[in-house]
């Protein structure tokens, strides 16, 4: 008739007790990675996608069109007004590069997120207001010099020296939020990523390489060096479009080696 020690203790035993055994941190990120790789992915694929497309339109279009490096000048109007379709597919490349982006940091946000680390949160951070601001950014100078140029040479010679004087509002002036900052960002995955071997080392070096080339952007754009922006560009063609479109395929197929527990 006596009562088990754990009834009174208003505990269960035998094997109706179920006990909830921790994951393993190396099963975690395999779970996270595996969990939210669908749409990180696609994000990912379409990203590396517009890359594509942003380092050929950069050597398709005149030299005279390259906003970021040359700034605004009469050249500058004269050639998008007598052939803007390269200026205009190079912008919205960056657009939805941008947006999808932020796709791609949020997702991995979540894959490396058992890691607990503050600087990864920071990164993170800086590079969701760095896309979203570089969105708007080549949103609003595309409208404004696509605009102007069309009535530039019909404005009077006051006009036409006060714009070429003041320029375009732009967000971004630097590029420090739309690429320093997003440089930033892929530094911080990468090193991640070669530390805790959460993608394969390959990946996370061209990763690191592409990390470089965002800091040249800002250089470029600050300093008005174009040979700068040239580079950059010449490896948006090739390590853009690999690191976004494999880091896609390793998330879809949740590959890579997981951490050690």
């Amino acid at each position: 008739m006596g009562i088990s020690d754990s009834k009174l203790n208003g505990k269960e035993s035998g094997p109706l007790q179920k006990t909830k055994l921790p994951i393993p941190k190396g099963e975690m990120i395999m779970h996270n990675r595996t969990s939210s790789g669908g749409l990180t992915a696609i994000c990912a694929i379409v990203v590396g996608l517009a890359y594509c497309v942003i380092g050929l339109t950069h050597f398709l279009m005149p030299r005279e069109n390259l906003l970021l490096a040359s700034g605004v000048d009469r050249a500058f109007f004269e050639s998008l007004s007598s052939n803007p379709v390269p200026f205009a597919i190079h912008y919205w490349a960056f657009i939805w590069a941008s947006l999808f982006g932020i796709g791609v940091v949020l997702g991995l946000y979540k894959v490396f997120r058992v890691e607990n680390s503050a600087l990864l949160t920071l990164a993170s951070a800086w590079g969701i207001v760095g896309l979203s601001i570089s969105a708007l950014n080549f949103g609003f100078l595309q409208s404004q010099a696509l605009a102007t140029a069309v009535r530039f040479a019909d404005l009077d010679p006051a006009a036409q020296a006060a714009i070429l004087s003041v320029g375009f509002k732009n967000l971004d002036p630097y590029s420090l939020m739309g690429f320093g900052l997003v440089g930033a960002w892929s530094l911080t995955v990468n090193i991640l990523s070669l530390r805790r071997r959460l993608f394969p080392k390959a990946l996370a070096l061209i990763g690191c390489s592409g990390a470089l080339l965002y800091e040249m952007v800002f250089l470029g754009t600050t300093f008005h060096l174009g040979v700068l922006i040239d580079v950059a560009a010449a490896g948006a063609l090739v390590v853009g479009p690999v690191w976004f479109i494999w880091l896609g395929l390793v998330l879809q197929k949740g590959q890579g080696r997981a951490v050690a527990a």
